[in-house]
């Protein structure tokens, strides 16, 4: 006993000498690179903590650090006379706590349940995986998402498409976004998941109740917008004529542009049956925007051209179509792609008001009395593709009428 107890002081009372260092020189060797490291990257970046107290602004940022003008405590000063001063401290202060207190919390609880399964290889994947991001750096994690879903990355290629999943941009991206929101959540009565949505709506298409609303409402919707076009266009080109015409519309089209879609609704129903109610509105919307993108056209007519049609004496109908449709045309297809979708958005929304039977709008106005998240969305998806593809329908029309034109 006494031989080890003395072998142990002599370990304790070891002091560093040259003997020391020249018996542990190949540690010493190895921890150099280290060394160097830690100076290079730790020690001498604390240089940059000069900034705070000299003036940084525009002029001097060209300047090197030790070049710049000293200012004392003047930048602590002005920090801390700051208005939001306190509410910032209070708030990093806070947040902190809240996520060490959290954490820890988290932290006990996971391991708690983590103890108690009894499925030992679906224990040891979890701690795994919980342990991963401690061991890898999320940078690492990062880059590799990045080639392999990134614009032209590795799936990309694999596929020969661009699915384009880490552009925001991107409806899967969105989507995945609306999935881990709703699996988060864990209340279906405020968010469902997509895959439930387009579950319901697989269910609906079959049904002829489902198709008739569709129907109602874009036989509705798409006659207001019709006759919004037609007039809004007629009206732009007598005002273009007529200048007091212009005068006479031009306060109407203001107010028709500023009065919501509620206050249209309410006003109308006084007048008409809800049956009609998205006629009515959706006729109130287009002709403002249809109006106001056609006059803007007609004002930006080149005069040379008209100018050079009187001189060479071109026909009426051919000056007309080289003339004046070929400049009006590009406005009209904006001003109808732009209304046609405010169209069917407030068309929808005076039938969610009016409720008439067998429309879209009652099935929204139901599924939201009965809590049926699912069919809203449903609905709100039909909604939207059915606009989309009323829009491109159009758009291709008015792309041939414009082809067409500029081939005569």
């Amino acid at each position: 006993m006494s031989v080890k107890k003395s072998q142990k002081e002599t370990r304790v009372k070891q002091k560093f000498s040259g003997q020391l260092m020249w018996k542990q020189r190949y540690l010493l060797l190895m921890s150099v690179p280290f060394v160097v490291w830690l100076i290079v990257f730790k020690y001498i970046p604390l240089w940059g903590w000069t900034m705070a107290f000299q003036e940084v602004k525009p002029k001097t940022f060209p300047l090197p650090i030790w070049q710049r003008p000293f200012v004392g405590f003047d930048n602590f000063i002005k920090a801390f006379q700051d208005r939001v001063f306190g509410q910032t401290l209070i708030n990093t202060l806070g947040l902190s706590i809240l996520g060490i207190a959290l954490g820890t919390i988290m932290a006990i609880l996971f391991a708690l349940v983590l103890n108690e399964i009894c499925f030992v290889k679906f224990k040891k994947i979890t701690q795994t995986i919980s342990y991963l991001p401690h061991f890898v750096s999320w940078v690492v994690i990062a880059s590799i998402a990045k080639m392999v879903l990134n614009d032209g990355g590795m799936l990309d290629s694999l596929l020969h498409t661009k699915l384009g999943l880490m552009s925001t941009n991107s409806p899967l991206f969105w989507l995945t976004v609306w999935q881990l929101g709703a699996m988060a959540l864990n209340q279906k009565i405020l968010l469902v998941t997509p895959v439930a949505v387009v579950k319901r709506l697989v269910e609906l298409v079959p049904k002829a109740d489902f198709r008739n609303s569709i129907a109602f409402s874009a036989g509705k919707i798409l006659l207001g917008f019709a006759m919004g076009l037609a007039a809004g266009t007629g009206l732009a080109l007598l005002s273009g004529k007529i200048s007091f015409v212009r005068q006479l519309l031009s306060p109407l089209v203001s107010v028709l542009k500023s009065i919501p879609v509620a206050s249209f609704t309410i006003l109308a129903l006084i007048w008409i049956s809800s049956r009609n109610l998205s006629v009515l509105v959706s006729f109130l919307i287009c002709v403002p925007i249809v109006y106001t993108n056609m006059l803007e056209g007609l004002d930006n007519l080149d005069p040379k051209l008209k100018i050079m049609a009187e001189l060479f004496h071109i026909p009426p109908w051919r000056r007309f179509v080289g003339v004046y449709l070929s400049q009006l045309l590009p406005y009209f297809r904006s001003a109808s792609g732009l209304a046609i979708g405010l169209c069917w958005k407030s068309g929808v929304a005076a039938e969610v008001i009016g409720i008439p039977n067998g429309s879209i709008g009652e099935k929204l106005y139901m599924s939201k009395v009965y809590l049926e998240t699912a069919d809203l969305f449903a609905w709100t998806l039909v909604i939207i593709l059915v606009s989309r593809l009323c829009e491109g329908i159009f758009t291709a029309l008015v792309k041939l009428l414009v082809k067409r034109v500029e081939r005569m």
